[in-house]
């Protein structure tokens, strides 16, 4: 049936950054953060704000789960994660006219900054809009250090690794 194959004949899923014309990085974060927020939730990082909520990842607790100094671990390896660190992703805010507008959020300083910024990174990219390209080389650069900074997340995490391992 040709509703089970993809667009190379193969009856694999297309990555999205082929069908959207996005970077490879693209997919390639995306699909690590989903992981990384399936294990998290998995190894009982879960909240709700009612009972009857829809489960959501409990980063809090996770990042209270961490050395006091785990964000300087990501201090640095590569030029990717510097960016992350010196000049991470913007706010999208509105200003005081009502008018929306990118804002700096400052260097990482804390444990809770960098999860912050993997989320703003995810939703920025995933529901922002943007004036010019989305893909240039910062974007690119902040997705790598996204990357690289869940795969040592997962590297510090044996439980997290065992879960994607073994069940994602």
């Amino acid at each position: 049936d040709a509703a089970d194959h993809d667009a190379y004949g193969r009856g694999e899923v297309m990555p999205l950054a082929d069908t959207f014309g996005m970077p490879p990085e693209w997919n390639d974060f995306f699909i690590r953060y989903t992981r990384l927020e399936f294990a998290l939730k998995e190894a009982k990082f879960v909240t709700t704000e009612r009972q009857s909520d829809n489960a959501k990842t409990d980063w809090l607790a996770f990042i209270a789960s961490l050395p006091n100094d785990f964000w300087r671990s990501i201090e640095f390896v590569s030029q990717d994660e510097r960016i992350f660190v010196d000049a991470p992703p913007k706010r999208h805010m509105l200003n005081g006219l009502g008018a929306l507008e990118w804002v700096d959020t400052g260097s990482i300083e804390n444990n809770t900054m960098p999860f912050e910024s993997l989320r703003r990174l995810r939703n920025n990219l995933f529901h922002g809009g943007k004036g010019g390209d989305p893909f240039d080389g910062r974007s690119r650069r902040l997705l790598r250090a996204g990357i690289e900074i869940i795969n040592r997340v997962l590297a510090s995490d044996e439980k997290l690794r065992s879960i994607i391992e073994n069940g994602y």
